[in-house]
Order: C-alpha cells, then structure tokens, then sequence
C-alpha cells in the first residue's frame, strides 16, 4: 500500500488531533449582569453577577472593578472555573 492509498482523512496526524481535541470550546464568554458586591474583605477578590436569573459570587480578574448594578458582566468559563473579567463602560 502506498501513501497515495491511505485516505486524507485517515492520516495519523489527522486522527491524533481529532481523538485528543478537547470536546466543545475549551473557553466560553458569559455575558451576566451586575449585582450588589459583596461586603468586606470579600468584596476584594469577588464580584457578584446574575446569570439566567441565578445571582453567583464568583472570583474576580485582580484589577477588575466591580460591575455597576444591572451593568453588563463579562465572565470567562472554562471546564472547572468561573471568573469574573470586567464590564464595559461609556468614560474613558
């Protein structure tokens, strides 16, 4: 059997990468709504956000403001994490 027998789509190459892909989008972007931020030194590394009509307290990006109250959320999801990325704003 020569290599021009072999059909593209049954390379090794080609079955490697499909067999070891991850399943589904390794990273989603959430857009949620700002909620009231949590009080004290909480307040610090979290922020909290209403998605689907459920508010969560998730981790927040270090340097991420709080999201206004009823604002836009934007929030980065992977297979195990949920965090907290930042809003947008009119000012500069």
């Amino acid at each position: 059997m020569s290599a021009m027998d072999v059909p593209a789509t049954r390379t090794l190459a080609r079955v490697l990468r499909q067999s070891l892909a991850p399943a589904g989008d390794p990273l989603q972007l959430f857009i949620g709504v700002g909620a009231a931020p949590p009080s004290g030194a909480t307040a610090n590394g979290y922020a909290r956000v209403t998605i689907a009509g459920q508010t969560l307290t998730v981790p927040k990006l270090k340097g991420a403001p709080q999201p206004a109250v009823g604002a836009p959320a934007y929030l980065l999801a992977g297979a195990d994490f949920l965090v907290y990325i930042g809003t947008v704003s009119l000012t500069p």
